[in-house]
């Protein structure tokens, strides 16, 4: 007996030699461990641990028990941040309000609102109405100079009714001729008028005067300031109201057939007051 169990110490020592000198000369070990995860996989050091020989064990004798493996039911490691990484900023730090966005946010830019339409026409046609009872037909024909200023030509022809102590319904062929200059200051070529007029009127008979042997004419110029206003519509009807004040300087003579003249003059203030209807185009 005691043979047997010399002859197999000597055996498992010889076996446990080799396995250190294994280790010694850079072999590798019998159990390998992960390393930790900031160290390289380096060879064990030499003055690690010798795990402890086997036991001798006697002849029929039960194997030695060896430690059970962990079991896979023991909790895992607690997860830790990666190295290197931020930790998240505390409740604290968040501002409010928010910071500015980066880019800039899209501005609604209001559609301006399109000016008044000024007027495109260029010539104004317009006849009185006032002047029909006596009768008399005026026309007027103003042309855009500029923008803001017209040029008007004035005439007429009728006749008019003259009535006195000697002469009865006795009517005079009349004769108009004049001008206008028309300012503009709002909008062009209509809505508010500033400007002045010029006339010239004549009166003849024509010859003697039915039932008497006299016969006559006279003439006079009529010129003053005036402030109006027009009005043209999208389809170019127009409207013209004028007021002013005018001087008027005239002159009548008469004769018959007797040789006998007789003439007179007159020089007076009158209201000026055109009211006129036609098409602008």
């Amino acid at each position: 007996m005691k043979r047997v169990v010399g002859t197999l110490f000597i055996v498992s020592t010889g076996l446990y030699g080799r396995q250190v000198w294994a280790e010694n000369a850079g072999g590798t070990p019998p159990t390998a461990q992960f390393p930790p995860a900031d160290a390289t996989h380096a060879a064990p050091s030499a003055s690690a641990p010798t795990p402890a020989p086997p036991a001798a064990t006697a002849p029929g004798a039960p194997p030695p028990t060896t430690a059970a493996p962990p079991s896979n039911s023991e909790a895992p490691p607690a997860a830790t941040a990666p190295a290197g990484a931020a930790a998240p900023p505390a409740p604290s730090a968040y501002t409010y309000p928010p910071p500015p966005y980066p880019y800039a946010y899209p501005q609604l830019v209001p559609t301006p609102k399109p000016a008044p339409k000024d007027s495109d026409e260029i010539v104004t046609l317009t006849i009185s109405p006032l002047h029909l009872i006596f009768p008399i037909l005026q026309l007027t024909g103003e042309v855009r100079v500029t923008p803001h200023l017209g040029v008007s030509v004035i005439g007429g022809y009728g006749t008019i009714a003259v009535q006195t102590s000697t002469l009865q319904d006795t009517r005079v062929s009349a004769y108009e001729l004049g001008g206008r200059v028309i300012g503009y200051p709002l909008k062009q070529f209509k809505s508010l008028q500033l400007g002045a007029e010029v006339m010239y009127l004549k009166v003849d008979t024509g010859g003697a005067i039915s039932g008497t042997n006299v016969s006559g004419s006279g003439a006079g110029v009529a010129f003053g300031p005036l402030v109006g206003y027009k009005i043209i519509t999208p389809a170019g009807f127009s409207f013209v109201a004028q007021f002013g004040i005018q001087y008027l300087s005239a002159q009548a003579e008469a004769h018959d057939t007797s040789g006998n003249r007789d003439s007179a003059k007159d020089n007076r203030f009158l209201p000026l007051l055109n009211l006129e209807i036609g098409w602008s185009f």
